[in-house]
């Protein structure tokens, strides 16, 4: 790995980096891992700067012991697995999500909050409706009502955000794409673990599905090491916020993100290189069939 040269001065002597080294000098990063091993097994040794980069002098009768410490080293950390990091994106906010989120809130001003007008009666998520009378669009509409004004804006806040976070990853209409199914899916794997008399309504199922499509996208890109922040960082907002509220469930919360995962897994199996999130008039015609598919559910429910 190293070879060793005499210095201008008789009592040293230079340790060639070896492989990967660029005319005898060591990076600044690789300088100070090697000194830092010499000084753990006492070798003294000088670590020199100069225009062409980093070396490192020891005591010729060092220069054995020295070479063999630092060969262990290189070898030992060959061995390491490489944990790919995620490549870095920004938010993209667009008008299309800056819509949805104003007709949310604009929706709550006509539905207002629970009651038994007919927006909660054929719109909220009732157990018994859906698995007995089939009215799946429930799934759907559940999503759009909030139990109160509290309820609506932290999901447009929190949900804006991280709806913008994942579309600098997949594309506008992806993420709403994802957000939505998530929560639809979410809501139908809840409705079967309750009782016919069990309701729920919120985009926070959605607002949790996007958090499990961040860790389904890394564990499949980038390996399940990199799932350990956005899995971190959802458990901890399920714990703060998950169980809150008369109208919110924990279930629905939990297997909103389970869904989210499983969704965010095959969309990098379908985009592994990102290629459709970079297509815009895709993304306008993803989010438009959103927005047309909640206006679809909406009209049987209220014709139903």
């Amino acid at each position: 790995m190293n070879d060793l040269i005499e210095s201008n001065q008789s009592k040293l002597v230079k340790l060639l980096p070896g492989q990967g080294s660029q005319n005898g000098f060591m990076v600044k990063t690789k300088a100070e891992a090697w000194s830092l091993v010499l000084l753990s097994v006492n070798i003294t040794h000088r670590l020199v700067q100069s225009l062409n980069g980093w070396e490192i002098l020891v005591n010729e009768t060092d220069a054995l012991v020295a070479r063999h410490h630092l060969e262990r080293y290189e070898a030992e950390n060959s061995r390491w697995p490489t944990v790919k990091s995620s490549p870095a994106s920004s938010p993209v906010v667009s008008w299309w999500t800056l819509l949805f989120c104003s007709l949310l809130v604009v929706f709550f001003s006509f539905t207002g909050p629970w009651s038994d007008s007919i927006w909660f009666t054929r719109g909220a998520i009732q157990s018994g409706a859906i698995k007995e009378q089939l009215q799946l669009w429930r799934l759907v509409t559940a999503l759009t009502l909030h139990a109160d004004i509290g309820h609506v804006m932290g999901n447009v806040c929190l949900g804006g955000v991280l709806i913008a976070f994942l579309a600098g990853l997949t594309g506008t209409g992806t993420a709403w794409m994802l957000a939505v199914l998530a929560g639809i899916t979410g809501n139908l794997l809840n409705v079967f673990f309750h009782s016919g008399t069990h309701n729920s309504i919120g985009f926070s199922t959605a607002v949790f599905g996007v958090i499990g499509a961040f860790c389904g996208i890394r564990a499949f890109r980038d390996g399940m090491l990199n799932i350990l922040l956005p899995l971190g960082a959802g458990l901890g907002l399920l714990a703060m916020l998950g169980a809150g509220g008369e109208r919110t469930d924990l279930g629905a919360h939990v297997w909103g993100m389970i869904a989210g995962m499983g969704l965010g897994g095959a969309y990098h199996y379908f985009d592994p290189v990102q290629i459709y999130s970079k297509n815009g008039r895709l993304q306008n015609i993803l989010t438009a069939s959103v927005l047309v598919g909640v206006a679809l559910a909406w009209s049987l429910a209220l014709s139903g």
